[in-house]
């Protein structure tokens, strides 16, 4: 309650709700549970009426206080106990006026569904005066009631209390007395028939085969896993009409074989794989587009770059070499090495 912050409202709520269980199966009282609820609207109320851990637009106290009336509202609908809750839900309802109007629209509607369900004709105050008077008309009328009716609880409490443990006396000497008066006379005589040996000869003859057994071969593992073929793997189950079709992977032995099997479109589990198969159908389409573009794309930066290197090659020729042309190789030894045979 001292840290006002956000990242502890999940456990607050479920210590509320723990504190309303508990109430519940009777481990504890309802004052405690009264205590917790003004606890929660009082607590770092200073005497000015504001409050620096609890500002007006906090409402985590507000669903803190319908966690324990959603819990355990419904056991004070009789005698003090629904006294106590009437006078309790007069300051919750000054409490909440008290706050940034309107209040957000779920806590609103869970205020309401709360006092319905344990208060459904409360009368419900629109500024904080009416709230005031009401509290000032019903709390002297009730305070000497509270305390008296306070008393007689405990006294009841107390008085209950004292008569289980003298139960409880009572009944732990009446045992002992009890086993005190119990007398061993003769000891308990085991009598042998054909039976019992022919059931024990049996019983020995089958553990020493097992042992036997285990002793000499392996212990098969049963398997349950079935391996699917990988032409029936990625097979998209067909639609005709209103029904898919389904085929089974049953086994029989040691052989596998499918088994056809018609689901209607309209259940869950034909229309959810049928979702399914449009999304994985989807994305293949969706990969498909983009590794074709991804190529064509890569095809036109290798055709750019060969038009690129192509042009400036033929850039840097000298004119000269462009035109000048190939020297024709000799077409004899004698014109190679320029010699005469008359020589």
């Amino acid at each position: 309650m001292e840290i006002n912050q956000p990242q502890y409202n999940q456990r607050r709520i479920s210590e509320a709700k723990l504190l309303g269980e508990l109430y519940n199966y009777r481990m504890v009282e309802s004052n405690l549970i009264f205590n917790t609820l003004y606890l929660i609207l009082s607590f770092g109320l200073l005497p000015d009426g504001s409050n620096p851990i609890d500002p007006p637009t906090e409402t985590i106290r507000i669903r803190l206080i319908l966690t324990i009336l959603e819990t355990s509202g419904q056991y004070f609908e009789k005698g003090s106990l629904k006294k106590k809750c009437d006078l309790f839900l007069l300051f919750f309802q000054k409490y909440l006026l008290g706050k940034i109007q309107p209040l957000p629209i779920d806590v609103e509607y869970s205020v309401q569904d709360t006092l319905e369900s344990i208060r459904p004709n409360i009368q419900m105050y629109s500024n904080i005066s009416g709230v005031e008077e009401a509290i000032a008309e019903i709390s002297p009328s009730l305070k000497g009631a509270f305390a008296s009716v306070d008393q007689e609880e405990s006294d009841t409490e107390e008085g209950s209390s004292t008569e289980t443990e003298a139960v409880e006396q009572d009944e732990s000497e009446e045992n002992r007395g009890d086993d005190d008066d119990v007398k061993v006379n003769r000891k308990l005589e085991v009598v042998k028939c054909e039976e019992d040996d022919e059931f024990i000869k049996e019983l020995e003859k089958t553990m020493t085969a097992d042992i036997s057994s285990r002793l000499t071969g392996t212990a098969k593992v049963t398997s349950t896993d079935l391996a699917i073929p990988m032409n029936q793997a990625f097979k998209e189950h067909k639609i005709e009409g209103n029904v898919m079709k389904f085929k089974v992977l049953l086994k029989k032995g040691s052989k596998q074989h499918f088994k056809q099997m018609d689901v209607p479109i309209e259940s869950e589990f034909a229309s959810n794989l049928f979702d399914k198969q449009k999304a994985v159908r989807k994305e293949r389409e969706e990969l498909k587009r983009l590794v074709l573009g991804h190529e064509q794309r890569q095809e036109a930066e290798e055709l750019l770059a060969e038009q690129q290197e192509s042009r400036n090659v033929g850039f840097l020729m000298r004119p000269n070499d462009r035109k000048q042309k190939p020297r024709k190789a000799p077409q004899l030894t004698t014109e190679m090495f320029n010699f005469n045979s008359s020589k």
